[in-house]
């Protein structure tokens, strides 16, 4: 049997070991080959499809060479040796970029996308975990950014309303407590739970334990009662004469 020495350890390789390594780094290789290839097709789609880099996709593809010490063979059959070995190692790729909200702001997020046959999936800004034309991509990203545009400014009128609200009742009812609570809607958008749209319920809580919520409207002065309470405790006698007053 042959044996070589591993330059990087200083220990002998059997020729079985030695293939083995060949082996792991031909298939490195081979992968690096198909990455990098993917990634010059993917910004090749997007570029042609009108994305613009920097302001529509970011391409963080990079790759560099590297020493690592790779574990070889099986435990089960004693096989197992660890070596050094000198690999071309990639990392990152092209990245949409697109709008998410959080804590009521627009933020850009970023996700990866991936080609397959000359289409391109980024399931951060479609419903449809599937590949899409490059030019359907983009539209499906401009649609997805103006939809949280128009959801900000929602957010900010709701602020706005509850604000005004709020101010409105503490005016009148100095001495009650004012709550308000946020409820989360279905708009039919797909989002994740953090960023769905809310819309406000506030309550007016008095000290006797008496209180009155309402759910806030679109705009100032539609709030509506949905709940309320009357701590009071009135026998039937003293409901009835109170009924009997309301004119």
């Amino acid at each position: 049997m042959n044996n070589q020495l591993d330059l990087f350890e200083g220990r002998i390789l059997t020729d079985v070991q030695r293939r083995m390594k060949k082996s792991y780094i031909e298939q490195c290789y081979k992968n690096n080959s198909k990455i990098k290839s993917q990634n010059i097709s993917t910004k090749l789609l997007l570029d042609n499809a009108g994305f613009r880099e920097g302001v529509d996709y970011i391409n963080t593809f990079s790759y560099s060479t590297k020493i690592e010490n790779i574990e070889f063979g099986y435990n089960y059959n004693n096989t197992n040796f660890k070596s050094e070995v000198e690999v071309e190692r990639c990392s990152g790729g092209c990245q949409i970029l697109y709008y998410t909200l959080r804590n009521n702001k627009i933020t850009t997020n970023k996700s990866f996308v991936s080609v397959d046959g000359g289409k391109l999936q980024c399931t951060a800004i479609t419903d449809q975990y599937r590949y899409y034309k490059p030019s359907s991509l983009l539209a499906k990203l401009k649609s997805h950014n103006k939809g949280i545009v128009e959801e900000e400014k929602k957010i900010l009128k709701r602020l706005s309303v509850l604000e005004h609200t709020t101010l409105k009742y503490s005016k009148l009812y100095p001495e009650a407590t004012i709550l308000h609570r946020e409820e989360y809607i279905d708009s039919g958008r797909r989002y994740s739970f953090s960023i769905m749209p809310i819309m406000y319920t506030l309550t007016i809580k008095f000290e006797s334990g008496s209180y009155v919520t309402f759910r806030l409207g679109s705009e100032n002065d539609e709030e509506y009662k949905i709940k309320s309470h009357d701590a009071r405790s009135m026998n039937a006698d003293q409901m009835l004469s109170y009924f009997n007053s309301q004119k």
